[in-house]
């Protein structure tokens, strides 16, 4: 065990807070952990194949996280805006491939205070919504990453100005839905010969 750098593996829930903070230094997690109480998350994580869940009321101080190698960050339980006026925004880093973000079905993520960056893909999964603010809306982040854009599932909610979205794009499968997406076309009816 590194007091310094914790890797937490085995899919361990943490359950207890230390102050304020679940957790206030750098973390690595190369397997699935739940953060199952309330508290604030705070320093860096590294996210490495695995999927942090978050979940019953945890939320963010200025962090960053890394999601690399097809890693998840899930969200189980509704999770409002945050936006600490006037602080700097969180940073998730999105690695070459595909990074997931899963909101759980019937819940609401509200990310306000979150810059996007990197080079890997964002990918929408799960049933439920995530909604974005970035700085022109009323929240403190930015959507820089270079990867594309999916939506697999639920919904994806980009509420940015033109700075941010100029060049995003997202693609749809039949069971996502994004204001990203380009409209889909409805066939035309075959014509009727008489």
């Amino acid at each position: 065990f590194n007091a310094d750098a914790p890797s937490l593996s085995d899919g361990i829930s943490l359950r207890n807070a230390i102050g304020d903070s679940i957790l206030d230094q750098n973390l690595t997690v190369d397997s699935n952990v739940t953060f199952k109480v309330a508290g604030i998350i705070a320093g860096s994580v590294v996210v490495n194949s695995a999927d942090l869940q978050i979940a019953n009321g945890t939320t963010f101080a200025p962090f960053d996280i890394s999601l690399g190698n097809n890693a998840k960050l899930s969200f189980l339980t509704d999770f409002p805006r945050s936006n600490l006026s006037g602080g700097s925004p969180s940073v998730v880093t999105l690695k070459a491939g595909d990074q997931t973000l899963f909101v759980a079905s019937g819940s609401t993520a509200s990310l306000d205070d979150v810059t996007f960056a990197g080079s890997g893909n964002f990918v929408k999964a799960g049933e439920g919504t995530l909604e974005y603010f970035d700085s022109s809306r009323g929240g403190l982040g930015a959507l820089t990453y270079s990867g594309s854009t999916k939506v697999d599932a639920g919904g994806l909610i980009v509420r940015a100005g033109s700075a941010s979205t100029t060049s995003l794009t997202a693609t749809c499968s039949a069971n996502g839905s994004s204001n990203l997406c380009p409209p889909t076309l409805s066939p035309s009816p075959a014509p009727v010969i008489a």
